[in-house]
């Protein structure tokens, strides 16, 4: 489903949907015509948390979710390191990259490289809630421990693109005092830039506010007489779950920790 900035709403509260946001997107898949109140489309989560119609589209979402992993699996694409009926850790060899799959919340959480994956094993597996409760060593996972529920809540990194006129981009760089100096591998806070000199993109998937991040790429487009910065940019992405299915997800975590280290 295609986002477009600055145009594509929350079904529930109307409000515009960036990447930067934490999001969910409901999907047409055969089934949820049936649901009553159930709209397609990209929604924030909180929003779609208060949807009436969220636990039948869950119950649709995990057969489909259940059913693309294992399509994936006959591919060279997605190997399945562990899975039961609740959660999925797989690895997709192309990217090196890891996924832990929410089946029935209809989530998931990225994790990079093997490193972080072990890093967020060791933290998840850790003995108390006092030490769940405290940033992992890389300050990317965090639980808040409720009465009836923990809220996982899991800093991820995603690409937000930003174009500025060749005046822009040389006014963001004397803004910082670089000269002409290349930005890539820089971290730029565009929404200061824009708030403190007045530079404006002319495209940008997100609020300037919320690009702030490293330059990993500059992009020069001389017959448009633009300049495209691509940064890294954190955001936070919220996973609810009930006492009960925190134990159950440790315990799949251990089986799959057992599954990668042979």
């Amino acid at each position: 489903m295609l986002l477009r900035p600055g145009f594509t709403k929350c079904p529930v509260c109307d409000r515009f949907v960036y990447v930067t946001d934490d999001l969910f997107t409901v999907r047409n898949w055969a089934g949820t015509e049936d649901i009553p109140g159930c709209v397609p489309g990209i929604y924030h989560y909180e929003c779609f948390r208060s949807a009436e119609f969220r636990i039948a589209y869950l119950s649709v979402n995990e057969h489909q979710m259940k059913e693309n992993l294992a399509e994936q699996k006959q591919s060279q694409f997605l190997a399945i390191n562990a899975a039961d009926d609740e959660f999925a850790l797989a690895y997709r060899p192309l990217v090196e990259e890891y996924t832990l799959y929410f089946h029935k919340l209809g989530r998931e959480i990225r994790l990079n490289d093997r490193a972080q994956l072990e890093k967020f094993l060791d933290w998840a597996l850790s003995g108390s809630q006092d030490d769940l409760a405290r940033p992992d060593p890389a300050r990317r996972s965090l639980m808040v421990f409720g009465p009836e529920e923990v809220r996982l809540e899991f800093t991820e990194s995603l690409e937000v693109q930003a174009e500025y006129s060749w005046a822009g981009y040389l006014g963001i760089l004397n803004w910082l005092k670089l000269g002409k100096a290349n930005l890539v591998g820089r971290f730029v806070d565009l929404g200061r830039a824009q708030r403190e000199a007045g530079i404006k993109p002319q495209s940008i998937a997100c609020p300037a506010d919320n690009a702030a991040g490293t330059v990993r790429k500059v992009e020069s487009m001389e017959q448009l007489q633009l300049v495209r910065l691509y940064l890294s940019v954190e955001t936070v992405k919220k996973i609810y779950l009930s006492h009960p299915e925190l134990e159950r997800l440790r315990a799949f975590l251990r089986r799959a920790r057992s599954a990668i280290t042979g």
